[in-house]
């Protein structure tokens, strides 16, 4: 049986985690049935490649209040077909990271409120499922 078969949902907010990997959530499996993981207010600076691969049911991922600048194309490999809810507000992301985001086709919510981002490309949301219904820009720059 795998470590956390029943864990629904992981809080691991107002920690001072500064960096995740793709080995940080390896003792889940496919089977298990984290929903949400919360990672918000710690200092991690970027979302490495395949960073949560490993928590294919995941639906909801708290990333705001980090110091987040860089998200890897494939940060969210493993998890596209499932996550909808994604929020990377108040860190200090410059753009709209669209590539690691394309493929992300069930995320019905999106909050990118609170970063340095300045220009929206006209193609920035093109590759989205069409379930995306919220989305959040406020006080970027």
């Amino acid at each position: 049986m795998p470590l956390f078969f029943k864990l629904f949902k992981l809080q691991l907010h107002e920690n001072r985690i500064t960096s995740i990997d793709v080995n940080t959530f390896k003792g889940f499996s496919a089977s298990d049935s984290l929903d949400a993981l919360n990672l918000a207010s710690n200092n991690i600076k970027e979302i490495p490649e395949k960073s949560f691969q490993s928590l294919s049911s995941l639906n909801s991922l708290a990333l705001e209040k980090n110091r987040i600048s860089a998200i890897h194309p494939f940060a969210f490999q493993g998890i596209e077909d499932s996550l909808e809810w994604l929020t990377l507000g108040d860190n200090i992301l410059n753009s709209i990271p669209s590539y690691a985001l394309q493929n992300l086709t069930r995320l019905r919510q999106l909050d990118l409120r609170g970063n340095n981002i300045t220009i929206v490309e006209e193609n920035s949301f093109k590759d989205f499922g069409g379930n995306l219904k919220f989305l959040y820009l406020k006080n970027n720059r």
